[in-house]
């Protein structure tokens, strides 16, 4: 189970760091609004406010970046102990990271739909991770996890790559879209 929670722990920071260069939006503007202010913008403009929403998103990911390695170090250092308290300790702390770093993610507003795309993938990704994090932690100090428990946790791991892999493809699209050289 110490090295499953390791290589779990691991997995979502490398999630984490490769998607997030480039988070999506919140949905908090309505679908029908958007599309006529779009309408009304002219290709320059969209390009450009593409290229400033992806800019935020990168700005977001920096800033938050080295907050989640320090976490996942600790995590990580608590694992090893083999201290069942501190364990629990080092996943709440985690869980209580990615809350924040979501609710940051949520706060900003971008306004171009294909970053707004993006946004919600890794919005998706914080909160696969987050779920993810709440099996393992029902598996840490069990000496043989049920088969339900670990199939759970295959599970959840699986899907927290599938949107990692997701994430990155949009990512790629966008900065092929939007990136500095255009």
């Amino acid at each position: 189970m110490n090295k499953m929670t390791k290589v779990s722990a691991i997995a979502l920071v490398a999630l984490f760091l490769s998607a997030c260069d480039k988070p999506t939006t919140n949905g908090s503007t309505t679908g029908k609004t958007e599309t006529i202010q779009t309408a009304q913008l002219s290709a320059e403009e969209i390009h450009a406010q593409g290229v400033a929403d992806l800019e935020k998103l990168l700005d977001w990911n920096e800033k938050n970046k080295s907050a989640l390695i320090e976490t996942q170090s600790m995590l990580e250092k608590e694992t090893k102990s083999g201290d069942y308290v501190r364990i629990q300790h080092a996943f709440q702390e985690m869980r209580e990271k990615i809350a924040l770093f979501s609710k940051a993610l949520d706060q900003i507003e971008i306004k171009n739909n294909d970053v707004n795309v993006f946004k919600h993938k890794l919005q998706e990704s914080l909160t696969l991770s987050n779920e993810m994090l709440l099996e393992y932690n029902k598996a840490v100090g069990v000496k043989d996890p049920s088969p339900e428990l670990k199939a759970s946790l295959k599970e959840k791991a699986e899907k927290l790559l599938q949107s990692g892999k997701e994430s990155q493809q949009l990512l790629t699209e966008l900065e092929k879209k939007f990136g500095k050289n255009k």
